[in-house]
This record gives C-alpha cells, structure tokens and sequence, in this order.
C-alpha cells in the first residue's frame, strides 16, 4: 500500500509572472474622479444658480416699478386693455358741438344719425365717421338666401370724411363691426352690397364719401345691437334708434 503524498502550500503552481515595468511615457487607463461625482456636474448647478438668481432679480426689479407707478397714480389698467371705452378720438353731435362726456363707450354708446367722432390718421391727417342711419331685418337684393334662418339681417349707411395731406385708404385705418351681448361680427358688405368700405376708391382730402356695412346676428339680440367702428387710435360705439 502507497502511502498519501503531502506538498506545501502553493508547492507545485507555477510561478508568477515577473511584474514588467511600464515603458517610459506610457499612458495608462483613466481612474474615475475620487468621490464618483462626473465632471459636468458643477457646471450645471453652477449655470442653474445663476438663472434662478436673474429670474429673482427680474421679479424684484419688476414689482418696485409696479409699486412705484402706482404711487405715481398711474392707471395701469390703460397699459394692458385697450377696449371700446377708450374713444380715442373727438366726438361731435349733429349741430357741430363737442362732446366730452364719455359718449361712445361701450357702455354710453354714440346715437345713430346724431354722434361723429374724429380721429388722426397715419399720415399726419384727420378722419371723421358718422353712422346716418340703420335698418333692421329685410334681404339683401340678389342674397335673398341671407341670412339663415335663425339670424337677422342688420344694414347700415355711413359717411366719411378725410382732412388732410395725400389720400386716405379706408380699409387702411377703418375697421366696423356689430356687437350683441352674445356675438361679435364684422362687416360682410364687401361683394355683398354695393358701396362696402372695401370696394371704395382711397378718399382724396377734403372729400367725403357713404359707405354701407351689413352684419347678420343671431334673431333675439337685434334689439340690442351695437355698431362699432374702430381705427388706429380708438373705438366710437352706435346703439341702434
């Protein structure tokens, strides 16, 4: 019988390979950042610091100017809405007199055939619209499918007048529409009626012109319709007679 053999540890493993030393300017592998934070971090809380550092600097600076035009009495409501209230322009009444108490407004609408109002022009000029007279109801010749059932037709004549260097261009500084308590159309009268804003030659100074508009409303809210004519420095209102 053969005895069982016994060996040291590690006696009979191969011997390790001897450690060679790197070459001279050998670059060896990247070791990541101590701390295993990445390189693009700082920069991006440092960029979000400063964003939020404007954004605060902004509301501040914009709430001391608020507090400081408030203080100064001015109506920032004017900044921010520019509605039919604001007239804008010089009314008149048919005898010629001015007036000043806030008719034309939405709210104190012009009289039709009686109110003008006068506003400035572009080009350094003066228009004046007037709303002479308006009918309710009826068909337009040769639109006798206007309008559908359930709408009521609303026509109305109109005069302009321009002072002025040059030419006025009406569809350039004159804009109409009717307003109900429910709806807000435009005028529909070009290539519908003859004598529309939109098919009338530019209004040489000094001339005057009519013009008709025509809206349709839902039938119900005739009876409180209001015509509104609008240009680039304001907006004058009509209640229909």
């Amino acid at each position: 019988m053969s005895l069982p053999s016994f060996r040291a540890p590690h006696e009979g493993a191969p011997p390790l390979a001897p450690a060679v030393p790197s070459a001279p300017g050998a670059v060896g592998p990247p070791s990541a950042p101590r701390g295993g934070r990445p390189g693009w971090v700082l920069p991006v809380i440092t960029a979000t610091v400063v964003v939020g550092l404007l954004l605060a600097l902004g509301i501040v600076a914009g709430t001391v100017l608020v507090a400081l035009r408030l203080s100064q009495g001015d109506d920032l409501a004017l900044d921010t809405y520019a509605g039919s209230d604001e007239v804008g322009g010089v009314v008149t009444d048919s005898s010629g007199a001015v007036v000043d108490d806030g008719t034309g407004g939405y709210d104190h609408p012009g009289t039709v055939g009686e109110h003008t109002v006068a506003w400035g022009t572009w080009d350094g000029g003066t228009m004046s619209v007037g709303i002479d007279s308006a009918e309710v109801g009826g068909t337009i010749p040769g639109h006798e499918d206007l309008p559908r059932p359930g709408f009521t037709l609303v026509s109305v004549e109109g005069t302009v007048s321009y002072e002025g260097p040059g030419s006025l261009v009406l569809t350039d500084e004159l804009w109409l529409g009717a307003e109900t308590d429910l709806v807000y159309v435009d005028d529909m009268s070009p290539g519908v009626v003859p004598g529309s804003i939109g098919e009338l030659p530019p209004l040489e100074g000094g001339g005057t012109v009519a013009f008709t508009a025509v809206f349709v409303v839902p039938t119900g809210e005739e009876d409180g319709v209001i015509i509104d004519a609008s240009s680039g420095e304001g907006d004058f209102s009509w209640e229909l007679p």
